[in-house]
């Protein structure tokens, strides 16, 4: 049996996956503003595009991870977070 799984989205998830694996609070914040800013980047590719819808999704779901590890392992932020962003820019804002 194989244990491996491929992401769907390597290019965003990768880093995230990384920022839940680390505890180190130095190297989470950095990596934690990496994956933030690769995120938001995809965000703006997708919104040129019809299609992506479950990749919005997903990252939703990605965003959401992240505000908690930085609430848990970093405290609690001071600025609206990159989900207030990622759903005004997807027009998602109501679901928060």
């Amino acid at each position: 049996m194989d244990d491996t799984f491929e992401l769907p989205y390597p290019e965003w998830q990768s880093p995230l996956l990384e920022v839940i694996l680390e505890f180190d609070p130095e190297k989470l914040a950095e990596k934690a503003r990496k994956v933030t800013g690769l995120i938001l980047e995809r965000l703006l590719e997708l919104q040129q595009s019809n299609c992506g819808h479950e990749e919005r999704a997903a990252i939703l779901d990605g965003l959401s991870i992240l505000k908690t590890i930085k609430c848990d392992r970093l405290g609690p932020a001071i600025s609206p977070g990159p989900k207030r962003v990622a759903a005004k820019m997807i027009g998602a804002e109501t679901a928060l």
